[in-house]
C-alpha cells in the first residue's frame, strides 16, 4: 500500500483527476495492468492516537459504531476509537506508523537496481524523443542525445505508441506507460520546489492540486494527517513534523519550500 515499488494521463487531468484521488485515498487499488477495484474493507490504527481509519466499510458495521464517527469522505471513515466493531465481517487490520512508513521507501538508486536494463540499439525505429522537464513539469521535443537521470517519452515507429526511457547510470531502462507509480516517482527527481511547500508554522506540507503525486507517497502524508488531527485534509495540506518530512525527502530527493 505504501511501497514505492495508471496510457498516459497528462492530457486528460480534469477527466482522471477523480481516479487518482480514489487511488490516493486507497479507495481503489490496481488488481492488474490497467485493471482496478475496490479495496478490500480494511481498518487502519495508530499507536499515538485513538482515530481509526476504516476503508470500504459496510452499512451495517457503520451503523453499529455511528457514535464513534467523526468524518467521512468517500469510502474512507474516521472514528473516534480503535474499538470498533467490525461485526462477523472479514477486515484488513493495519497498524500506521510514520517512522515505519518512511523507512519503507527507497530512493531511485535503490530501485532502479531492481529493474532490468536494456540495449539501446535494440529498442527500434524511434521516430520522437521528448524529455519531461522537472521545474516546468511538462514535456518538451528532444533530441538524440539522452542525459543521465531524464525521463523520455521515446515514441516507436510512429507518432502514437510510446514507452518511457529512463537513463541511470548509463544504463537504459524501459518503462510501460501503465507503470504510474515508477514514473510519477522519476518525476520528482530535480522537481519544481513549488511542488513541495512546507510551513514551519503550521506544521503542514502543502501539495499542488491536479498534480500526480506518487500514491504511496500520498498515503503517507494521507494517513499521518488523519491520525494527528483526526480530519480529512483539505486543500491539500497535511500535517508532518518537519524532521520527518526532511527524511523523506532526503531519501526520494525531493526540491521543495521553507516557509
Amino acid at each position: 500500500m505504501l511501497s514505492n515499488n495508471i496510457s498516459d494521463f497528462e492530457n486528460n487531468k480534469l477527466n482522471f483527476h477523480y481516479l487518482f484521488q480514489l487511488l490516493n485515498l486507497g479507495i481503489i487499488d490496481k488488481v492488474e495492468k490497467n485493471r482496478y477495484s475496490l479495496s478490500n474493507t480494511s481498518i487502519i490504527t495508530n499507536t499515538k492516537h485513538n482515530y481509526t481509519i476504516g476503508i470500504n466499510f459496510p452499512e451495517e458495521i457503520l451503523k453499529s459504531n455511528n457514535h464513534l464517527i467523526k468524518q467521512q469522505y468517500l469510502g474512507l471513515t474516521i472514528f473516534e476509537d480503535a474499538n470498533i466493531n467490525i461485526l462477523d465481517y472479514d477486515v484488513n487490520k493495519m497498524v500506521f506508523v510514520l517512522n515505519d512508513s518512511i523507512d519503507l521507501l527507497h530512493s531511485v538508486k535503490l530501485i532502479v537496481k531492481n529493474w532490468e536494463p536494456v540495449i539501446y540499439n535494440d529498442l527500434g525505429q524511434i521516430t520522437k524523443l521528448e524529455k519531461y522537464n522537472s521545474e516546468k513539469r511538462k514535456w518538451e521535443k528532444s533530441n538524440d542525445i539522452i542525459e543521465n537521470n531524464k525521463l523520455y517519452k521515446c515514441y516507436l515507429y510512429n507518432g502514437n505508441y510510446f514507452k518511457y526511457l529512463f537513463l541511470f547510470k548509463n544504463k537504459y531502462f524501459l518503462i510501460e506507460p501503465d507503470e504510474y507509480e515508477k514514473v510519477n516517482t522519476l518525476k520528482l527527481i530535480n522537481g519544481n520546489k513549488s511542488l513541495f511547500k512546507y510551513s514551519k508554522l503550521s506544521g503542514e506540507i502543502k501539495l499542488k492540486s491536479y498534480y500526480t503525486y506518487p500514491a504511496y507517497l500520498y498515503k503517507i502524508m494521507l494517513l499521518n494527517h488523519i491520525m494527528e488531527t483526526g480530519d480529512i485534509p483539505v486543500n491539500n495540506q497535511f500535517r508532518i513534523e518537519l524532521k520527518q518530512f526532511l527524511k523523506i525527502s532526503k531519501i526520494l530527493n525531493l526540491n521543495y519550500t521553507l516557509e
